[in-house]
């Protein structure tokens, strides 16, 4: 595993997650959104093909991961996500396409740091919609069965990961089945009601605290 050195910070990062389907457009509405606020704005994907691109250590390694066919290790994805949390000036981090899983985010909220998850966005969209989304700007090798597997995917590991954190209250569901400017209106309105970050508790083992209210957690 490649190591990285998460440095010591006093002041508090706030983290909004945001998840949803793929064809959902978390991508679009992060970028817009980050532009809008001010805020910073980290794509778990974006990240590891840069690495890849770049051909630095990590990079090797994920390269190498990927090639096998295997899975990237979630304490791996974990730590490098955090290393790149680290390496940000932003006071706040909307972050894309992390954690997909119920494992990776109990993880994520096991790790105590200067990070605090605020919220959750969910974007929901009808099954229907994802997929029309997915087949206009599929690729090549993305035929109909594979896109459907990967909306299964999302429903039995991600779903579970969502149901979980809608009961630490965390989560907040916006209909992305909207024109862009809509939803990223609407993912703004539910922002703006965000208290200012706070160390609401610390997830340990399978749960964690949230103070009413805010339903921060400290990650």
């Amino acid at each position: 595993m490649v190591a990285t050195e998460r440095p010591h910070a006093e002041s508090s990062v706030g983290l909004v997650l945001v998840a949803g389907p793929p064809g959902s457009g978390k991508g679009t509405q992060c970028e817009r959104l980050a532009q809008r606020l001010g805020w910073g704005h980290l794509s778990s994907g974006d990240h590891f093909r840069d690495q890849i691109a770049r051909g630095t250590p990590l990079g090797v390694q994920l390269e190498a991961l990927i090639q096998s066919g295997a899975l990237v290790p979630d304490d791996l994805t974990l730590e490098v996500v955090l290393h790149a949390l680290d390496q940000m000036n932003d006071e706040q981090v909307l972050l894309d396409g992390f954690p997909r899983t119920l494992a990776q985010a109990r993880a994520l909220l096991d790790r105590t740091s200067r990070h605090v998850v605020r919220t959750v966005i969910e974007l929901v969209v009808p099954q229907r919609v994802s997929f029309e989304r997915l087949a206009l700007r599929s690729r090549t090798d993305d035929d109909v069965s594979s896109l459907r597997l990967r909306l299964a995917l999302y429903e039995s590991q991600t779903r579970p990961m969502l149901d979980w954190l809608t009961g630490l209250g965390l989560v907040v569901a916006v209909d992305g089945d909207q024109p862009p400017d809509a939803v990223g209106a609407e993912i703004a309105a539910r922002l703006a009601n965000l208290a200012a970050p706070d160390v609401a508790g610390t997830a340990m083992g399978s749960g964690a605290s949230t103070s009413s209210g805010t339903g921060a957690a400290a990650v």
